[in-house]
């Protein structure tokens, strides 16, 4: 269950009516953030319980969500997708986390669908207020080109992702300035 929490209220969201709506009445640069909930396949559920998934298994997952990567594929241009799994064991985690959790932009949209864990998404509005979106299993996030944003793992540090792209060229991070790495940006 997706929990949306504006930071400039007590409020949170946590009906997928509520978290659409929220979205569709607050948008970030790039336009609206997209949140759909998408059905979990019953044969997905022995590839959550595993820590880590072989090439055979990221197929799998795969396959198991081409009628939906073929509908984003007709309705928005992705063509490629893969799948990532981060977990505490992951060598460099911290390091790779580490530049998730800065504030940035890409050039072409980050989206995720969420196969197990859960994470957060953090977005500053049009406004420039800011507001997070926790992401659970099931749940499908398009975060629209040039959006600033972040994004952390939840206290569990677990989760398994597919991405998708139009060009993974265009996911490189564009720190806002003085924020990225080592403070470059």
């Amino acid at each position: 269950m997706a929990i949306l929490t504006p930071l400039w209220t007590t409020r949170a969201y946590k009906s997928d009516a509520d978290v659409a709506s929220f979205l569709a009445d607050n948008p970030i640069a790039g336009g609206h953030v997209t949140f759909e909930r998408w059905k979990v396949p019953e044969r997905l559920y022995p590839l959550t319980r595993k820590p880590t998934l072989t090439d055979e298994d990221k197929q799998t997952v795969l396959r198991l969500y081409r009628p939906e990567l073929e509908r984003l594929e007709t309705e928005r241009g992705y063509v490629t997708a893969d799948v990532v799994a981060l977990h505490q064991d992951v060598p460099d985690i911290d390091a790779m986390l580490g530049k998730f959790d800065l504030e940035h932009t890409h050039a072409d949209d980050e989206v995720r669908y969420i196969v197990d864990g859960r994470g957060v998404f953090g977005f500053c509005n049009n406004d420039g207020r800011r507001f997070l979106l926790e992401v659970y299993t099931g749940e499908f996030i398009n975060v629209p080109a040039n959006s600033w944003h972040w994004f952390y793992l939840c206290e569990e540090r677990r989760i398994k992702a597919i991405r998708i792209f139009k060009d993974p060229a265009g996911w490189v991070a564009h720190y806002r300035p003085g924020t990225g790495p080592q403070g470059g940006g």
